[in-house]
């Protein structure tokens, strides 16, 4: 989150984006290091068994989606230019997948198969329902990279616009009421008269 905070602030410092992108090169190091490791130790099923731990697991898609998003801000010095968009499009996917698998399932766990003392309620409960917010801030910057939306799907769109774009002109919303009276009326409304 670091070198994402580094490469997106208004006023860029000299020697400020080298060392953003060093710490977004560790941590994508790291991120492969550690997954690696924690597939090798089969540990998912011992920390979605242990009533504190099971939290954390959401801590796994937002590493996936924040190194996604550090790809697609300082990976171009590194790896190219068309690079950073395709890695960052196969993390923020596999993070938001995650993301919602962890914000269903460990609820659920919590409900049905963990016993809580009345006290031992902790910050860490909300982890598992933070990822899908941070898919839908780090998939905001991939949005100048999505496709055009279908030419069948945009149409389909603007056909059921239509109606309420029209709806009210001539004799009015209500048969005979004047306009919105909104003093620029964008055309979703009846002109003001």
């Amino acid at each position: 989150m670091v070198a994402d905070a580094g490469a997106t602030l208004p006023r860029q410092i000299s020697g400020l984006r080298d060392a953003a992108t060093v710490l977004w090169a560790a941590t994508a190091l790291l991120l492969v290091a550690l997954a690696v490791g924690y597939l090798r130790q089969r540990t998912l099923r011992t920390h979605a068994g242990d009533p504190v731990l099971v939290h954390f697991l959401g801590t796994m898609p937002m590493t996936l989606l924040i190194v996604g998003a550090g790809t697609l801000l300082l990976g171009h010095r590194l790896i190219g230019a068309r690079a950073p968009v395709d890695v960052d499009w196969v993390l923020w996917s596999a993070g938001t997948v995650l993301g919602l698998v962890t914000a269903c399932t460990v609820p659920y766990l919590m409900v049905t198969r963990h016993r809580f003392a009345p006290d031992a309620a902790f910050g860490g409960w909300l982890l598992p329902v933070v990822p899908p917010l941070v898919s839908a801030v780090t998939g905001a910057l991939l949005v100048p990279h999505a496709p055009a939306g279908g030419s069948a799907g945009h149409r389909g769109a603007e056909r059921a616009a239509r109606p309420l774009r029209t709806r009210g002109r001539g004799r009015g919303v209500a048969g005979g009421a004047s306009g919105c009276g909104a003093s620029r009326c964008s055309g979703w409304c009846s002109p003001r008269r």
